[in-house]
């Protein structure tokens, strides 16, 4: 469900939930910001809403 909204919103995941998702100097901070809010959406959705334990909003 997860894979299925974030490929709606234009980011391509892997599958396979085994498998890392990487970030590479390609990829520029407005490339990560918006993979960062389409995965933030998504989260939602599928979760309808309902509050989570994940915020992608923290910074490490």
């Amino acid at each position: 469900e997860l894979i299925c909204a974030l490929i709606e919103r234009g980011a391509m995941p892997d599958d396979d939930s085994r498998e890392p998702w990487f970030l590479c100097y390609a990829h520029s901070n407005q490339d990560i910001a918006e993979t960062l809010s389409a995965f933030e959406d998504a989260l939602t959705e599928v979760t309808h809403g309902h509050p989570t334990s994940i915020s992608v909003s923290q910074r490490v």
